[in-house]
This record gives C-alpha cells, structure tokens and sequence, in this order.
C-alpha cells in the first residue's frame, strides 16, 4: 500500500508515516470502487491469455523459503489471488498448478545446469 501511495499519489515516505490508518483505509476502498488509471490499463491491456499460464501472475516465492515454510498469512493471500483471477478454481486446482509449475521450473533449472556444463566442457576441449 505504501508504493500504491507513493507512485500513485506523490506521496513522500514522510508524508505517509503520517497518515492515520483510517485515511489509508478510505483510500483503499475507494480505489476499489475507482481504481487510479495504471491499473485500469494493465487490467484492459495486458489480459493473460495463455491458460496454461494460470500460475504467472502467482509470486515465486521459492527465492526466498519453500512453499511449506512460508508463513500461513503469505499462503492465503496467494491463494485468494489465485482464487479471485480463476474464477471457477478450487484450492485444489491452486495446489496442482503450484506443483505443475515447480516441477517445470526444477526442470528448466536442472536443462540449464546441463547446458552450462555441456559448453564449458566443449570450451576446456577447445
């Protein structure tokens, strides 16, 4: 939120240290009901539309801990937002596709470890 405010609104970091948390929460609903402009053009310009992309607009969030490490709130929230930008999905589609994607990245990772160790072979054998 306090990006939000600061790229949307000018607001300095001084500026929303100050502010009471009601005026941030009327904020808050009121973009809901007027979303400021940016996001009104990301949402009409950039759709998804690969369904196998379900999971792109879903943080990796392996950089930082594994998912069952990650705190119960974080997991929430990505589902819900999963949830909300699939309509129709369950917690159970949310899970097979986090596995699914996982699963891909391990083996995007594991073909350009192969890679990388096939070139510099080639580049010790002139």
């Amino acid at each position: 939120m306090r990006g939000r405010l600061a790229t949307q609104c000018g607001y300095t970091q001084e500026y929303i240290d100050a502010m009471d948390f009601l005026d941030v929460q009327k904020m808050s609903e009121f973009w809901r009901l007027e979303p400021p402009f940016d996001s009104l053009y990301l949402a009409a310009h950039f759709k998804r539309e690969d369904a196998q992309q379900k999971m792109a607009i879903i943080p990796n969030t392996g950089a930082s801990r594994p998912w069952k490490d990650q705190p119960e709130h974080i997991k929430q929230a990505i589902i819900a937002h999963y949830l909300t930008s699939n309509p129709g999905m369950t917690v159970e589609d949310f899970e097979a596709d986090r596995v699914a994607q996982q699963t891909r990245r391990n083996k995007e990772r594991l073909a350009e470890a192969r890679r990388d160790r096939e070139l510099k072979k080639a580049l010790r054998n002139g």
